[in-house]
């Protein structure tokens, strides 16, 4: 008798309509990152109204009275002279 053939499966894909529907108050999601010179902070996506906005957290380092934040967000940029994503001229048909 031959053995049998182990099929792998992927799990299912979570689309964001389930993500939404399995949690209506998420609003978006952080993973905790370490950058270059070795500071840590977070870095993911926020949705406001229905569009995604790329994020970045910091720990307040001017931070002197306990009423000031402990944790600052900016809305996330590219690195001074990384390379620009989006549509280059070799995506243009024309």
């Amino acid at each position: 008798m031959a053995p049998k053939k182990t099929v792998k499966r992927k799990a299912p894909v979570a689309t964001k309509a389930l993500i939404k529907a399995v949690n209506p108050d998420r609003i978006g999601a952080l993973w905790l990152r370490e950058s270059s010179q070795g500071m840590k902070y977070f870095g993911g996506t926020v949705s406001i109204k229905g569009v995604s906005h790329k994020v970045v957290v910091f720990k307040n380092g001017f931070k002197e009275q306990e009423h000031q934040p402990d944790y600052i967000i900016y809305v996330s940029k590219p690195a001074p002279g990384a390379p620009a994503k989006g549509v280059t001229d070799d995506d243009v048909p024309f």
